[in-house]
């Protein structure tokens, strides 16, 4: 007989024993596949941190560093203190390596404290002083000067999602290492310290605040890293502009100034005095007469640029337009942000420039800007005689005085807009820088 091929008996596929089987192993293999999809998540969303980070620093160095690197005449030591896995070295590392070729004057150093603890030791016995022994910290010595820069200064950190329940953690948003470092360089060349001045009483913004918008915590400590003491005064009743006040700041005053007020401003003025005058749209308060005295008319209008915002009303804009002058020269191919500026522009027409005073024009809106000269309520009014293109939004003037101790130069700034050094806007593109060249100009830095 041929090969019969038996039938064999088989057990029903889903028999109860089976079935309890079927489920153990598909437990076990969903649990699998959970793990594998939350390390390969992690591991994607350290990637894509790295990248995000090594993005925001992967560029040449801006002309405002090269400016401050110019200033070393003496070797500069940069110590990078850090874990190497921290999500922040590879864009630091990078980073630094810009400095050493932009300048000879650079030497890097690295110490991984966790691999090399005897490096570290040595380091922390050095800069005992400058960081406390803190992990993760950029250390730099210039000549006997030494400055520490701790991690979380070299990021910006949105804390939003914190806030608002939707995330246990505080994560990195942008990589701001250059902004960083090249403020502790110039901390470092700087020999003396300077006394700044925020007036109060008016509705000012105030260096206490820490509010995103409107907060100036952050412009003040970016002064006092750049070697400056900050501090407000009162103008009101017998008080006085003190003495040694290097500059003031008056950062978006919106009510009036008394007459007595405005007085005591002008004498400042005349005594050889420097002033920073950041006046926001839709404010009045007397500053408009005096200033016009110096050759710098504040117009009372609000400027849109939908061409160049990020949202379909224009409020908001990016700016390019620069003269080809000291403080703007070294933000040239960058830009600045700012929120519904006014114009200010200079009256030479009115008030002649002569060989003891000078009206110049620094900064202008892009051509595509439109002004709306009337509002309501807060409500902004378009009418047929507004106009469009390009706008100045600030002058400076300078002028010689004469003084009991002789001839001096008086040196006010105004600026058609406030917000752009407040808490927010001066982390946005190169605001920061701006408004340190504004104020290391008015100092004669």
């Amino acid at each position: 007989m041929g090969n019969m091929i038996t039938a064999r008996k088989v057990q029903p596929g889903f028999s109860k024993e089976n079935r309890k089987k079927l489920k153990f192993y598909i437990s076990i293999s969903m649990i699998c596949i959970g793990i594998l999809w939350l390390l390969i998540n992690y591991a994607s969303t350290a990637i894509h941190l790295r990248k995000h980070i090594a993005s925001d620093s992967n560029h040449s160095l801006s002309p405002f560093t090269h400016q401050i690197l110019n200033l070393l005449d003496s070797p500069l030591e940069i110590i990078l203190y850090f874990n190497p896995d921290r999500d922040t070295f590879e864009s630091l590392d990078m980073l630094t390596r810009e400095y050493a070729l932009a300048d000879s004057h650079v030497r890097i150093k690295h110490v991984d404290y966790q691999s090399d603890p005897a490096a570290a030791q040595i380091v922390k016995n050095e800069y005992k002083m400058a960081f406390g022994g803190e992990k993760d910290v950029v250390l730099l010595k210039y000549k006997s000067e030494y400055r520490a820069i701790l991690d979380n200064e070299l990021s910006v950190l949105d804390v939003n999602p914190l806030l608002q329940g939707t995330s246990k953690e505080i994560k990195r948003s942008a990589f701001k290492g250059e902004q960083a470092i090249t403020s502790a360089i110039l901390s470092l060349t700087l020999k003396d310290e300077k006394k700044v001045a925020f007036i109060t009483g008016h509705q000012e913004y105030s260096i206490a605040d820490t509010a995103d918008n409107f907060g100036f915590s952050r412009f003040a400590q970016s002064l006092e890293r750049n070697l400056c003491e900050t501090g407000n005064i009162s103008l009101s009743g017998t008080n006085s502009i003190p003495g040694d006040a290097d500059l003031l700041v008056l950062a978006n005053p919106s009510t009036s100034y008394s007459r007595t007020e405005l007085v005591k401003i002008a004498n400042y003025i005349e005594s050889g005095g420097r002033i920073l005058a950041l006046i926001g749209s839709r404010t009045k308060s007397g500053l408009e007469a005096l200033f016009s005295n110096y050759g710098i008319g504040i117009e009372d209008n609000v400027l849109l640029d939908v061409a160049n915002s990020s949202n379909p009303s224009g409020t908001d804009m990016s700016l390019t337009n620069f003269s080809a002058h000291p403080i703007t020269r070294p933000i040239y191919g960058g830009q600045l942000y700012m929120i519904m500026p006014r114009s200010v522009h200079s009256l030479e027409k009115v008030i002649p420039p002569s060989e003891n005073l000078t009206i110049e024009e620094i900064l202008y809106s892009n051509n595509s800007a439109q002004e709306i000269r009337s509002y309501k309520d807060n409500r902004l009014i378009p009418s047929p005689g507004d106009r469009v293109g390009e706008f100045p939004l600030a002058v400076l003037s300078t002028k010689k005085v004469s003084t009991p101790e002789g001839n001096k130069i008086a040196k006010i700034l105004v600026i058609g807009e406030s917000l752009f050094l407040g808490n927010t806007g001066i982390q946005s593109l190169m605001n920061y820088e701006f408004g340190l060249q504004c104020v290391n100009f008015l100092l004669e830095r």
